[in-house]
């Protein structure tokens, strides 16, 4: 409670100073509502950091220096020999998560347990241990829906936005933000369409890509989502979707191609349904042929929320992560 009142004045004060730039500058803002959003957010978090990790007992000083300031690939060769030290055991407790929103930590190697939060339209962030998506939510800005923002065709908007999220993670100390939503809106019966950018495929691609290098210039792991062909509400969990290799590029995979190989994500959920026959989480095609080895994905594939059918079978179709987490309940029969 202490928490949330101190969160709640904070949230006052803030939109107290932003009424007030707000009004100090009428004539340039009012036409354009997204820019009142980011003039009352845009000084938030300058002085707020992440706390960094001591690896100092793992990693020499200069290994240290790239995981804090190096390149994706120095910090994957950081991380593999990092691995070396993990017996078979605890790099499979590693591939589920601790509960709803929580990675499994490392106490050994002084690895916290990372955090993640639904979006992409503001920070979904839920305090306390509750599978209940409805109870403890801290509050949060909410911006303009992907289908709003895409209607600006305006990438230098989109990245900005990306960095205000960004920032909101860093408040919250939320390491993962999943988003942004990049299926194409297939049919107007669609419930969830307003958290995707458009049915046009290249739109979706260039404005998804700009928000994920917005989010990931904060040190803040974007997550796009639903991978693959899940354009509808209706049977989402079961639906197998049919669609031929033309269409396919051309269409349903090109925003991935495009979000993959401009902003390379860190992280990237698979959808519950299956496509051709096969649960996405099971897809080796679409995980491994298609994401990495064809366009150079290099991060996580995490599943949808209880996406996972056959764990085993999802490892060997490259899906890293299983969320939420099972409790250890599929270890053996991965080992």
């Amino acid at each position: 409670q202490r928490h949330r009142h101190n969160h709640e004045s904070r949230i006052t004060n803030e939109r107290a100073r932003a009424g007030a730039s707000i009004r100090e500058s009428h004539t340039t803002l009012h036409h354009n509502p997204v820019a009142v959003i980011m003039s009352s957010i845009r000084d938030k978090f300058q002085k707020k950091k992440y706390d960094q990790v001591e690896l100092t007992d793992v990693l020499g000083q200069d290994e240290e220096e790239l995981v804090n300031h190096g390149g994706i690939e120095e910090r994957l060769e950081v991380a593999a020999r990092v691995l070396e030290s993990f017996d078979l055991r605890q790099k499979i407790r590693l591939l589920s998560g601790l509960d709803m929103w929580h990675l499994k930590p490392v106490p050994s190697l002084r690895i916290p347990s990372l955090w993640m939060c639904g979006g992409p339209h503001g920070l979904r962030k839920q305090v306390g241990r509750t599978t209940d998506l409805l109870k403890g939510r801290v509050p949060a800005t909410c911006f303009p829906t992907a289908s709003a923002l895409a209607c600006s065709w305006d990438l230098k908007l989109l990245k900005e936005v990306g960095v205000a999220l960004g920032r909101e993670c860093i408040a919250e100390n939320v390491a993962v933000l999943l988003g942004p939503g990049i299926n194409i809106i297939r049919t107007p019966l669609g419930g969830r369409n307003f958290e995707y950018f458009s049915e046009d495929p290249l739109l979706t691609g260039h404005m998804a890509a700009a928000m994920v290098q917005g989010i990931q210039s904060q040190g803040v792991a974007a997550c796009p989502k639903h991978f693959c062909a899940n354009n509808q509400e209706t049977d989402r969990w079961i639906v197998d979707t049919i669609v031929d290799e033309r269409t396919m590029r051309e269409l349903y995979w090109k925003p991935w191609e495009l979000v993959v190989t401009m902003s390379q994500p860190w992280t990237i959920m698979c959808a519950y349904n299956k496509v051709n026959g096969l649960y996405c989480s099971e897809n080796r095609v679409l995980n491994q042929r298609i994401l990495r080895d064809e366009w150079g994905f290099q991060g996580v594939v995490m599943t949808d929320w209880g996406a996972t059918n056959r764990r085993w079978k999802g490892i060997l179709a490259g899906v890293d992560l299983e969320m939420p987490g099972s409790n250890g309940a599929y270890d053996y029969d991965i080992l």
